[in-house]
């Protein structure tokens, strides 16, 4: 389902870059807004439940997130490509 199932990937490690392939790919114009640290200390809520899992991940999380990862490289490549084509 990653693979064909949602209209973007992004992955939160690469947050600028996955704010950029958005843009890209859906059509808007960044905003301001986007390009600040959002939540960057984390939220309350967040620190309890990953307090509250132990490091417990699921049989299927670690292929889910390799697929989206690799979507996401997919994608970059693929923008890149084409800005560069166009630039010719």
């Amino acid at each position: 389902r990653i693979r064909s199932g949602f209209a973007f990937v992004g992955l939160v490690e690469e947050w600028d870059l996955s704010v950029c392939l958005f843009h890209r790919m859906l059509g808007a114009a960044p905003l301001a807004l986007e390009r600040e640290a959002v939540r960057q200390a984390g939220h309350r809520n967040d620190r309890q439940l990953i307090s509250k899992l132990r490091g417990f991940t699921g049989p299927g999380d670690e292929a889910v997130y390799a697929a989206a990862r690799e979507r996401f490289r997919v994608e970059v490549r693929t923008v890149v490509e084409r800005l560069r084509l166009s630039k010719r």
